[in-house]
């Protein structure tokens, strides 16, 4: 597991850079904005106007994805078949 997870992150490393959405701790309290972007904000309980950070969340700040250069029904192939013959 420990090589899957080393080759993951170079990976990830290679293609995103990624930060935390918000700068601020977890357990810190926050004013939260009017209207709530369902992307950006996940609330674990009642609406409010305010609320303690559990996770701060991440973003990308830069993406390095390489342009698919493969057939178009192919793109969104995530494992191959597996075929024992």
């Amino acid at each position: 597991a420990r090589d899957v997870l080393r080759d993951t992150r170079k990976s990830l490393d290679k293609m995103l850079e990624i930060k935390p959405l918000l700068p601020v701790k977890e357990g810190d309290s926050i004013d939260l904005p009017d209207p709530l972007s369902p992307v950006r904000w996940k609330l674990l309980g009642a609406k409010s106007t305010r609320g303690v950070v559990a996770h701060a969340g991440w973003m990308a700040t830069k993406t390095d994805v390489p342009k698919w250069s493969g057939n178009r029904e192919d793109a969104l192939v995530l494992a191959a078949a597996e075929i024992e013959s």
